[in-house]
Order: structure tokens, then C-alpha cells, then sequence
């Protein structure tokens, strides 16, 4: 019976199966019990979806954080092109910080893969160093083995801020041309004495809508067809009154035969004889440039690359009508230059020049362009504008450097003829080997690197061309016994890059659309104002550079400049650029980072902001001379000024000899080893005497490959120091050395201060005071402490500088002296002293504290040398700067409880009633400008709690100080100032 029923059941749950099937009803889902599970809530931030690898196997059920796609094919006409893509969503920063790291090991080998927007990269200093590589970094290792790849597309390598939040779902870039970075590093150990390397890297510009065998590692050149090609001739050092010499009208070569030449000057070309096998038109330019002037994107009212232009202004034919034709041989004024320019016919696929030139030249070239085509077996069309079209408006490209004398030739001696290819660049690459020896006191280190720059003409199937630059260093020492031998050799020649400086079709890196044009977005927007989140529009065309090497010299998160095109001022940060002030777009300019420029008293404090090398020894990320980082400098600032000295009083080497301690110098070069275009060895030995006194003596020999002008070096140095916890410290610092050093070292120089709310240094140029001079530097530090509570503190920092003379004496109070080397003979003396004493006596079991200071800071600098007075040559003494200040300080400290402390002090006595002698004097002994007397008194009230984990300091007080100017004609200086504060702190 139990079988029976069993039996009727399972056909009526068979038969509701299959009717089930038939039914229409949409009704998927039944009741749902969720007492005893959990509950799944909608996913309303991180949106997912399945992930399948190219196999079809299924990776994961999740979002999307970053892709990087390329896809190279041709496009035919019928069948879309390839493109490059970037896609970073707003995970990546949300979730993730702009950095994800995935990793695997395996029996001892590791390995971890990265991608990030500010990823700190390094392989060897000549090859690549970055602080914020944006991109792919695989880092694999063993205990014996090390190797390291990167991958980026450096040209729009899509950029997020690292403090503020992104509000939209992420940036997907989607591009034809650009320009791709790929290298590595491998290290191994051979055993436990050597480690060697080797690493390539390479960035090239890639396009994606041609075939895949056409776009070589060595990359492509921007299609934008020459219509005429400039040829510039000008002075390499266009401020010492010499310039270039050409000996005749440059030799031309069209597809590897000689062309017959025609000058058209003041004449719209021929088109009979625009066409290959007639003589090649051309025309002449005096202090010709492609400049804003000449050229706006978008504003074509202000475009003169026409031959006429229908808007009007000075065109080609315009142009060239005022400029006269050369006479051969004829020298090139040194603030001018000569520029050819060659009107290219169709058919062309090789331009090759020969120029016969002399002295310290300099040639350029670029071309502009009325057509884009990628070789000549393509149809032109109806499209196609004819090369001689009277009113068609070219775009330019950028002059690109072709060669530079070497030296700084005055009197033709280096006369040459120069051969080159026009091209433009598409592509460089950089290797080297490095090691590192370590064995019986040996230390040997050194690397050996080459560049490879390609470029080639912008169509057609013509060959690549490539210019080869070569840099190593090597670095030995020896210790035997109580001596140390030292040698280092080096080489950085000037066409030695490890940067791809390019003209590009697709400028995205640098170029936004704001809605009314297009504008600049410099490599240091993002993180400062803006994201760089702009649309995958068209971009107009521009020079661009990708260096891999920053300039770093603070070694901080943040590279300290930038070379850009069309390097702007930002007038938020009042900072200009250095080399290209005007600014011009086609000009390659230098200006500081903007996230490295932004006040540290800000409310939430920037990290590592400021360029302060050297000056900041205890790596706080606050200068050392202003460590409360209040934007006052320490030694300017009331009662902090007894423990804080201007720069002046720092002492250090300064080998290169241009007025600043070596490591604080923040100059503007890729932080290699040693400076660009140079050539030059060091060799030194050093003994210790004891274990706190060392001496020095050695060579150093330099030369200015291309720059000209030489550093020698002869040296003696010294350094000494001791402690003795009864009687005190002394150190000691002295270097002897003879120099002559024509070599210009241009820096940043924070003038007299490193501020922390206006942190902005000014580029000096190298006052050139070494360039034929014996030197003494002494630095001289003592302290005593003896008697207990008593502290007496003296420095001393002295130079003498002999200039002895050098050149033409008739020229040598002449303006342009500092560029010709002319010099006569003089005398340089600088003395910088501070001495100060203070003493603390301490009352009701050290609660009460009182501790008079005084301090005396005096600098004076002296120049004796030959001066033109009423036309007649004296010898005279002059006064650069002399000041003295006189800083008497009272103060009381008293622990009121263990958490709170009231202080009281006076600067300046003269508060309580003292003589002006008592005061806080500060002297201008020069000329008595800005002298006055100061007084000063202030109090205060701190308190230290806890307060839900954090501590919290509570500090309040008022200040008050009276100034009197006592030169005549400055009594309406004098003033009064107070101060009330009232401030909260949370630390940790």
C-alpha cells in the first residue's frame, strides 16, 4: 500500500514538472526565510560584473580598477583603425589610493607587481629616476638575482590628485598617437665582493591606425608634410660679443642628389618650379623665429605662416623682403642669427644639408606643414595644398637642435662642414652596465651608458636616423692604513639625453579644452588645482618632453622643475620660467613644480613642499631655518633668532665654485652624477690623523664639452672637531684652493631666507668669482660649557678671494667682461661672526627658570679692486655689506603644574626703562639705511592635555615691540607692533 502512494506521487510531481513548462507565467522567485542566513545587501559602490581572461576562463566577479589597452591595426576604409587606451576608474583612487600591488612567491624566488600613479622608481642615476613613475613597475628577485620592468604611456598616462576626492566614475583616454615607455633593470651578486647590472629603457611615439610592422621600437614621426624647411645659424653664446662665421650658401640635397638652389626673397614661390627636378626656392631671414608672434593655435589673425597672408601682417615674402642676402664668408652677429628657409616640393622623401661654419655655432631646424600624408604612393587628392599656395597657413614645428660647437671658438680655427638630415625625432632608448667592487679596501663604482636618439623625415619610406650620446663615471678608493686614495673619472657629452623631446600631432599631455580653446595644462596642475580629466577631444600639435630623469635634487616625493613647452608663469605661486621667459610655445622652457611651492602653514599641511637641499638635515620636511614653520625664518624671528644664523654662516664644500655649498645647491639639470656636458677626473688623498681630524688634498679638471670654459681645481682641506663634556666642542673647517673656473653653475637661491608661506627661491646666474683666484674658506665653531648652566658659543666664517687677472685689462670693466672672461685684479674678503652667551639659573626645584642671553651678529664684505672713476682707473676699497646686530634677551620660564607653563621674556631692554644701549641693535654700518633699535616684551601660557588619544596643546599670550629708526630721514619708520594668540595643537 506504502508503495502504492509513493508510486502516485512521484508521477504527479513528473507530471507538474512538465506542465510547469508550458506555462506563460513570469513568476522566477518564491518566498524567502531569512532567519538563518545572511542578508546580501545591493552593491551601490562597487558595481560588479564577471571578468574573462582572452581564453574564455572566468578570472573574477567584480570592477574594473585599471586597464591599459592597444590595439594596433590599420585602418583600410572599411575597417576602423587602432587606438591606445587608458581607463582608471574611481575605485583605483577610492579603494585603492592610485596604488594596487598584487604578489607571488615560489621557493625563493619573489615577485610583486605594481601600479600606481607615484610609484618611486630608480634604476642607476644616468638612466632613470623617478620619484612619481605613473604606470606598471614588476619587481622580481631571488637571493642572488634582481630584476625590475616598467611599462607607461607617459603621454597621457592619466593623472588623479592624491588629497581630495574624485567625484565622477573615472577617466578613459582614447588615443592614436602616443608615446610609450618600456625598460628594466637587471642586478646579480657574484658572490659577495661585485654586483653588476645592466638596464634599458625606451620611449618612442607609437601610432595606432597604421600596420603593426611599421611601428618600430625606434617609433613614428608626426605625418605633417614639410612645405618649408627652416635651417637656423646663430651663436651658441650669444652674450660675449662673437659670433658664428658661415663661408658659403648651405649645399642641399633632395632623395641623395644635389639640387641647383634659387633665392626668392621678397616673391611667393614658382608653382611651375615647385616640383622635383627645378632649382629649390628659397629664402633668407635675419633673427628669424617661431614664436607667438607668428603663430597662435586657433587665432589665426595672428598667424604669419603664410607666404601673404589674406589677414594681413609680415609673411615669408614680407619678411624675407628686409632681410639682405648674406656675403660670403660673413660672421653672424652674436644676439642674431641667419635662417634659410627651403620651399620643399612634392615627391620628397630626403632633404640633406651641408654648411660650412665656424667659431661657437649653433643650427637649428624645423619645417611647417599645409598637409598631413604618410607617403607619396598614397593619393592626394583634391585635399592635397599646393606647397606654393600664396594664403595657405602652415603649423609649425619647434626648432630641434642639430649641433653645437665645442667650446666657445673665437677666431675660426674650428671651421668645419656640417652634414645632416632634416628629420624629427621619434623615439630614444638608453642602456648601460653598472657595478659596484668591494674587496681588501677596494671600492670601486661605476656605470657606462649610451643614448640612442631616432628620428627621421616626417614621409614616406626614407631610413631612420640616429644620434648617439655616450656619459660613464667611474669612482675608486683605496684605504691603506691611515691613507685614503680616491680617483673618479667622468663624462657627460651634451647629445648624451635621457628625455624624449618630440613634436607631437596629439599633445594631450599638456593640452585641456576649457570650452571657449585650448589650454596649456602644465605636468604639475594635477595634485595643485585640478584633476587631469580631460575628454578624449582632438588635440592641436606641440612640442612635448618625457624625461627619465628628474631633477630631484631634495630627493622629496615631488620632482623640483620641469622642462615643458610653453612653460607659463603660474601667478599662484610666482613662478616664471627660467630659460624661456617670454613665454613662447616653441621654445623649451624650465620652471619649478607647483606642488613644491605651496606654503607648509597651510591648514592641512602639504607633504615634503619646499626646495630647501642641504637645509634640512634632520628630515623633518621643514627647513632647518624655520622649524616652527610659521613662514619666518628662524634667525629673523624674535627670541628664536638667538639659536638660528642666516646661510651666510653655513659652511661646506663648494667645488664648482659659484658662491653656494655644493649640497644645497638647487640648480635645474636631471640629477645625474655629475653635471651635463661635462668631461673631467678628481683625484684626492686623504689621511686621518685621529679619528675627529681628517686632511685633504687634491685635483679637480674640468671641461665644457659644448658650453665651453674649464674648472681646475687645486685644494688643501681640513677638518677637525672634538668634544669634551667638561670643557665644551671646537670644529674646525679650512680649504686652500687655487682656482680658475669659467665655467657659469646657475642655481635657485632663496635670497637671504627660506620662508615657509612664500617659498619661492629666484634663479641666480653664477657671478663667476673664481674664474682665476687663490681662495681661503675657514669655518670656526666653539663652545664652552665648563661651568655648569653656562653656555658661550663663538663662529666664525671667513673667505678671502684673490682675483688675479685674466684676458684683456681694457675690456675688463666692460658689461659683456663676465661672458669674455675679462678680469683685473682684486680682492674679495668676507667675514661672518656671531658670538653669544647665555645662562640659566633655576629656582624652587627647577619650576622657576631664568636665563639671560646675548648674542652679537656681524657680517661685512669687502671688494678691493679697480674701479673707473671720472674715466681714470682706481684702485679702491668698496663695502658690499656690513651689518651688526646686538641682541640682548632676558627670559623666565615657570611650571605653574605639570601641564602648564607660563613664560615671560624682553628683547631689547630699553622696555624697562634701560638706554638705547640696552636694546636690541641692528646696524647697517655700509651706509646706516634700515639701522633701528628694537624692544621687545612678550608672555605666554601653554598647556599640555590628553584628549581622546590625541595630545593637545593649548598656547596663548600677547606680544609687544617698539621700533625706532634712528638714520635721518627713517624716524617715519618707527613704529609699534603687538600680537595676541590663541592657539590649539593636536599631536600624537
Amino acid at each position: 500500500m506504502l508503495g502504492k502512494k509513493f508510486l502516485i506521487l512521484l508521477l504527479l510531481v513528473l507530471v507538474f514538472e512538465e506542465s510547469k513548462a508550458q506555462f506563460i507565467a513570469r513568476d522566477k522567485e518564491s518566498y524567502l526565510n531569512y532567519s538563518g542566513r545572511n542578508y546580501e545587501n545591493y552593491s551601490i559602490s562597487f558595481l560588479r560584473k564577471r571578468f574573462y581572461d582572452n581564453f574564455g576562463n572566468f578570472l573574477i566577479d567584480g570592477s574594473l580598477i585599471f586597464e591599459l589597452l592597444e590595439n594596433q591595426r590599420q585602418y583600410t576604409g572599411q575597417e576602423l583603425g587602432g587606438f591606445s587606451s587608458l581607463t582608471k576608474s574611481r575605485f583605483y583612487y577610492q579603494y585603492f589610493q592610485n596604488l594596487v600591488i598584487a604578489s607571488d612567491n615560489y621557493s625563493d624566488f619573489q615577485t610583486r607587481l605594481m601600479i600606481g600613479d607615484a610609484i618611486r622608481t630608480k634604476f642607476t642615476s644616468l638612466t632613470f629616476d623617478k620619484a612619481r613613475f605613473n604606470g606598471i613597475r614588476w619587481d622580481g628577485a631571488t637571493t642572488k638575482y634582481r630584476g625590475t620592468f616598467i611599462a607607461s604611456r607617459v603621454s597621457d598616462p592619466v593623472r588623479f590628485r592624491f588629497d581630495s576626492p574624485l567625484l565622477i566614475d573615472g577617466v578613459q583616454r582614447v588615443r592614436n598617437w602616443a608615446q610609450y615607455l618600456f625598460g628594466g633593470h637587471f642586478e646579480t651578486d657574484i658572490g659577495d665582493v661585485l654586483t653588476i647590472g645592466a638596464t634599458y629603457v625606451n620611449q618612442h611615439t607609437r601610432r595606432m591606425d597604421v600596420n603593426a610592422r611599421d611601428v618600430p621600437f625606434k617609433g613614428v614621426p608626426p605625418n605633417g608634410v614639410p612645405r618649408i624647411i627652416f635651417v637656423r645659424i646663430s651663436d651658441d653664446s650669444p652674450k660675449d660679443g662673437s659670433g658664428p662665421i658661415i663661408y658659403a650658401e648651405p649645399v642641399v640635397k633632395i632623395n641623395g642628389k644635389r639640387v641647383p638652389t634659387k633665392n626668392i626673397n621678397g616673391r611667393t614661390p614658382i608653382p611651375q618650379e615647385t616640383v622635383l627636378g627645378a632649382p629649390l626656392q628659397y629664402y633668407v631671414f635675419r633673427n628669424f623665429s617661431i614664436d607667438r608672434t607668428l603663430w597662435v593655435a586657433g587665432a589665426d589673425t595672428l598667424s604669419y605662416t603664410a607666404y601673404t597672408p589674406i589677414q594681413g601682417g609680415p609673411g615669408y615674402k614680407f619678411r624675407s623682403m628686409l632681410s639682405a642676402l648674406p656675403v660670403y664668408p660673413e660672421q653672424i652677429p652674436s644676439d642674431g642669427n641667419i635662417t634659410f628657409g627651403y620651399i620643399i616640393p612634392p615627391g620628397v622623401e630626403s632633404v640633406e644639408f651641408e654648411i660650412i661654419v665656424a667659431n661657437d655655432f649653433k643650427i637649428e631646424a624645423a619645417h611647417d606643414f599645409v598637409n598631413r600624408l604618410d607617403d607619396w604612393e598614397q593619393p592626394t587628392g583634391a585635399r592635397f595644398i599646393p606647397h606654393y599656395d600664396s594664403i595657405a597657413v602652415g603649423t609649425p614645428t619647434f626648432f630641434r637642435l642639430i649641433k653645437r660647437a665645442e667650446g666657445n671658438v673665437k677666431d675660426a680655427s674650428n671651421r668645419q662642414v656640417v652634414r645632416f638630415n632634416y628629420a624629427l625625432t621619434t623615439g630614444m632608448s638608453v642602456y648601460s652596465l653598472n657595478f659596484k667592487f668591494n674587496w681588501k679596501g677596494f671600492n670601486i663604482e661605476g656605470e657606462f651608458a649610451q643614448s640612442l636618439e631616432w628620428s627621421k623625415y616626417p614621409v614616406g619610406k626614407g631610413p631612420w636616423f640616429t644620434q648617439v650620446g655616450n656619459a660613464f663615471y667611474i669612482k675608486a678608493s683605496k684605504k691603506v692604513g691611515r691613507l685614503t686614495f680616491g680617483f673618479e673619472r667622468y663624462k657627460i657629452e651634451p647629445v648624451y639625453t635621457t628625455a624624449l623631446n618630440i613634436y607631437s600631432l596629439e599633445n594631450s599631455y599638456y593640452m585641456q579644452f576649457t570650452g571657449s580653446g585650448y589650454a596649456y595644462l602644465a605636468p604639475d596642475v594635477y595634485g595643485v588645482t585640478a584633476y587631469d580629466v580631460s575628454s578624449n577631444i582632438s588635440f592641436i600639435p606641440g612640442g612635448a618632453y618625457f624625461s627619465l630623469v628628474d631633477d630631484n635634487d631634495d630627493r622629496d616625493r615631488w620632482e623640483d622643475g620641469f622642462y615643458f613647452y610653453n612653460a607659463t608663469p603660474n601667478p599662484t605661486f610666482e613662478n616664471s620660467d627660467v630659460l624661456n621667459p617670454t613665454p613662447d610655445p616653441f621654445l623649451l622652457g624650465y620652471r619649478q613644480n607647483a606642488n613644491e611651492l605651496i606654503g607648509l602653514t597651510s591648514i592641512i599641511r602639504r607633504p615634503d613642499a619646499g626646495i630647501f637641499p642641504g637645509k634640512d638635515r634632520n628630515n623633518d620636511g621643514i627647513p632647518d631655518d624655520d622649524q616652527n614653520a610659521n613662514g619666518i625664518p628662524d634667525y629673523q624671528e624674535d627670541f628664536l633668532t638667538y639659536y638660528s644664523d642666516p646661510p651666510l654662516f653655513d659652511y661646506g664644500d663648494d667645488w664648482n665654485n659659484n658662491g653656494v655649498i655644493d649640497e644645497q645647491e638647487n640648480d635645474i639639470y636631471p640629477d645625474y652624477p655629475y653635471e651635463p656636458d661635462i668631461n673631467g677626473y678628481h683625484a684626492f688623498t686623504k689621511i686621518n690623523f685621529t679619528r675627529n681630524w681628517t686632511a685633504q688634498i687634491g685635483f679637480i679638471n674640468e671641461n665644457a664639452i659644448a658650453r665651453g670654459g674649464i674648472n681646475k681645481v687645486s685644494y688643501i682641506k681640513t677638518f677637525y672637531t672634538t668634544s669634551n663634556p667638561r670643557l665644551g666642542s671646537l670644529l674646525l673647517y679650512y680649504v686652500a684652493k687655487r682656482v680658475q673656473d669659467g665655467i657659469p653653475n646657475p642655481v635657485y637661491q632663496y635670497k637671504g631666507v627660506i620662508t615657509i608661506t612664500s617659498p619661492f627661491p629666484v634663479f641666480t646666474e653664477d657671478p663667476l668669482n673664481y674664474r682665476n683666484s687663490f681662495v681661503h674658506n675657514l669655518y670656526l665653531e666653539t663652545r664652552y660649557t665648563q661651568i655648569p648652566n653656562l653656555n658661550i658659543e663663538n663662529r666664525v666664517r671667513f673667505e678671502l678671494n684673490f682675483q688675479r687677472p685674466l684676458g684683456d685689462p681694457t675690456k675688463a670693466l666692460l658689461p659683456e667682461a663676465k661672458y669674455t672672461g675679462d678680469q683685473l685684479e682684486g680682492r674679495i674678503t668676507l667675514w661672518g661672526l656671531v658670538h653669544k652667551i647665555d645662562y640659566t639659573i633655576k629656582f624652587l626645584n627647577g619650576r622657576l627658570e631664568i636665563k639671560p642671553q646675548f648674542k652679537v651678529r656681524t657680517v661685512k664684505e669687502t671688494k678691493l679692486g679697480y674701479f673707473d672713476v671720472g674715466g681714470q682707473l682706481r684702485r679702491i676699497t668698496v663695502i658690499n655689506q656690513h651689518t651688526q646686530e646686538t641682541i640682548p634677551i632676558f627670559r623666565v620660564g615657570y611650571k605653574l603644574t605639570d601641564r602648564s607653563v607660563f613664560n615671560f621674556g624682553l628683547q631689547g631692554l630699553t622696555m624697562i626703562g634701560l638706554p638705547d644701549a640696552f636694546a636690541y641693535r641692528i646696524r647697517n654700518l655700509k651706509d646706516g639705511t634700515g639701522s633701528e633699535n628694537r624692544s621687545t616684551i612678550a608672555f605666554s601660557l601653554t598647556n599640555q592635555s590628553s584628549y581622546k588619544g590625541y595630545s593637545i596643546v593649548v598656547d596663548f599670550g600677547y606680544k609687544f615691540t617698539k621700533r625706532k629708526f634712528i638714520k635721518p630721514g627713517e624716524e617715519r619708520y618707527s613704529r609699534d607692533e603687538s600680537a595676541i594668540f590663541f592657539t590649539v595643537i593636536a599631536g600624537f
